[in-house]
């Protein structure tokens, strides 16, 4: 440890007079005040010790004292991503609770960004993309045995395939999807298998002699 952080520091401060409180302890490898993007003072420093016994000398004389009649915070100076780094306190960090309330805004784009994965117009490019994939799904499907698993296994002539999956579907069906000419051994599970990571909230199967189709919905 040879770098500090001052925290609290009062907002007309400069970094001569800091200088000044820290050089008393040993040689400055460094002092600078840190400033928003518009000039304003975010009321914290960084101070650099050529020896670390120095800086720790400083740490310990120095934290919550005052400064005029600011008390500050002196911490050790950790690296960026150390585990045991406080969190944010500045209303200036992004990542501190304060910037967040102050920017309703980022946190609401951010939002948005998660959501647009579960939009209806998303979910469809999603399935166009798995176009190739499906077409190459079905031919290792139909290359597996054509012995139907006995749920969902009606065994309709071919002209009522479409009839008898649709019975019973009302209301709205815009997130839904038709599937039609699957082998007759396909099963729920290979079909969610296929459409994942989408989540899928039913599956109904039909069967002809020759072939399967399903509804799905979203």
């Amino acid at each position: 440890m040879s770098r500090l952080i001052v925290k609290g520091l009062p907002s007309a401060y400069t970094e001569a007079k800091l200088r000044v409180v820290f050089e008393k302890y040993g040689q400055l490898t460094d002092c600078s005040l840190k400033y928003t993007k518009d000039g304003k003072f975010r009321r914290f420093a960084f101070v650099g010790f050529g020896d670390e016994h120095n800086a720790k000398r400083a740490l310990s004389d120095l934290n919550n004292t005052f400064i005029n009649a600011s008390r500050i915070q002196v911490e050790e100076c950790k690296p960026f991503g150390d585990e045991t780094k406080p969190r944010a306190w500045s209303k200036y960090a992004k990542d501190s609770s304060a910037y967040k309330r102050a920017h309703p805004e980022e946190a609401n784009e951010k939002s948005k960004k998660i959501k647009f994965d579960d939009t209806p117009m998303n979910k469809k490019k999603k399935l166009e993309h798995r176009d190739e994939k499906f077409i190459e799904f079905l031919q290792v499907q139909n290359k597996t045995s054509l012995i139907r698993p006995d749920e969902e296994d009606d065994g309709i002539d071919e002209e009522d395939l479409m009839s008898k999956l649709l019975e019973g579907i009302s209301g709205d069906t815009s997130l839904s999807l038709t599937l039609r000419g699957l082998p007759t051994s396909i099963k729920q599970k290979s079909l969610k298998e296929w459409l994942s990571p989408i989540r899928v909230k039913g599956i109904k199967i039909t069967r002809s002699t020759k072939e399967a189709a399903a509804f799905i919905t979203f």
